[in-house]
This record gives structure tokens, sequence and C-alpha cells, in this order.
């Protein structure tokens, strides 16, 4: 399916769950209203996640099972490594945006989300998301060591890690995953993605918090490093 035109939000937003009940549905419905125009929201589930009939339409059903078969994989579920896999899958069934935001099920957002959101409209990054950090930056980091580069194409002390309850992508940060998963490459999530675009060298930046990688005018906003 190809969803974007001159009209339409160049920035589309998965909301990716396994669970649906009202506390989840008034978590979405704050995402779409807030937000409004400015991202073209989906729901992004597991096969078998009780979707309300009303929320079909919006909805994009994964099947890791599916996603599994042919490639490398950490583990044999989705959580707590896999779900690059899945946002690859939305990527390619949604290819007509410039950038793809993800949001987990159980973030909690206390402002409005259109400020977050307008405080990086003028950021170009091709991946923008917390407390990004180096290996030798936060070498003690639990999930370093699953990471496994066939060849040795990126240096340990390049590689990086990232938080990704809420994270943005941009459409050449997703093929650039793609490439390397389908090169051999494993991982937790957290540390795969950021560490394959860097190693295409593109853009990285940090959504706030006071890491190196983030812009002045964000230091200290949005979460804390701690």
């Amino acid at each position: 399916m190809h969803f974007h035109d001159s009209k339409s939000p160049q920035q589309a937003l998965a909301f990716f769950t396994h669970i649906y009940n009202s506390q989840i549905e008034r978590r979405y419905r704050k995402l779409t209203i807030e937000l409004g125009e400015r991202v073209h929201p989906f729901i992004l589930a597991e096969v078998g996640t009780p979707i309300p009939k009303n929320r079909l339409g919006e909805t994009h059903f994964f099947d890791f099972n599916r996603l599994r078969s042919g490639v490398n994989t950490f583990g044999d579920r989705v959580i707590p490594g896999n779900e690059h896999l899945v946002a690859l899958d939305f990527y390619r069934n949604y290819p007509g945006f410039e950038y793809y935001w993800f949001v987990e099920y159980d973030v909690v957002f206390s402002g409005n989300w259109a400020v977050l959101l307008d405080a990086v409209r003028n950021d170009s990054s091709d991946l923008l998301a917390g407390h990004i950090r180096s290996l030798p930056e936060e070498p003690k980091w639990v999930w370093w060591d699953s990471l496994n580069i066939p060849d040795g194409a990126l240096p340990r002390s390049s590689w990086l890690r990232a938080f990704f309850p809420v994270y943005r992508i941009s459409h050449q940060g997703l093929k650039a995953v793609e490439d390397c998963v389908r090169a051999g490459w494993t991982g937790h999530f957290e540390a795969l993605i950021p560490t394959a675009i860097r190693s295409a060298s593109l853009s990285i930046s940090d959504i706030g918090g006071d890491g190196a990688r983030t812009p002045g005018e964000r230091r200290h906003r949005f979460y804390s490093s701690r």
C-alpha cells in the first residue's frame, strides 16, 4: 500500500501493542487527537490482539513467525529484541512516508504530543531516539554482546545503542536496517538499529536528555538521562 501524496502527512505513526483495553485506547486516542494531521496514525499489533472493530481499518497486524522466516533473529520471540523486524514489515507495507514514528503501548507522555513533534520538526536526522550512547560511553549496557555483525563490518568502538519506547526513523534509515538484516546482522534492536544507521553514514540525533548527540535546544527536555 502507498499512502503518501502531496496532501497527506509525510510521517506515519505506528502505535505498537500486543494488548488492547480501555487504557490502551485512551493512550492511542491521546496520540491521535493531539497530533492531528501531523501524522498518519496506525495501530501496529501482533496477530490475535483483540483490536476493536472500529479500529481495524487503521490496524496493521504482523505475524512474527512469518517475519522471522529466512532471517537470523535474537531469540525466538518479538520481545525483548526483535522489534526491528516488525518495523521493517510495517515499512514494506506502507512505503510512502518520509519518516516513521514508533510508539510502544506502555509509553505515557505527560505533555501534549504535539509539543514533542513540533520540537523536532526541523530536525532531518534519519534516527531520532532517546539515550543514544556508544559502547565506550556506556560499556556496561546489558545487550552489547547480543550484537553480531558479520565480517566485523564496524568496529565495536563505533557501535551505538538507544532507548526505543518512542523513536522516529526515516525511510532511508529503515532501508539501511533492512540491508543489514539481509546481510546477517543480529542482536537486540536497540543496538542493531542505531548501529546499522551509523554504518550507513546516516544522521542520528537525540530527542532530549543530556547526551553528546542532543542538540542544544533540546538539552534536558522530554526525558531524564538517568
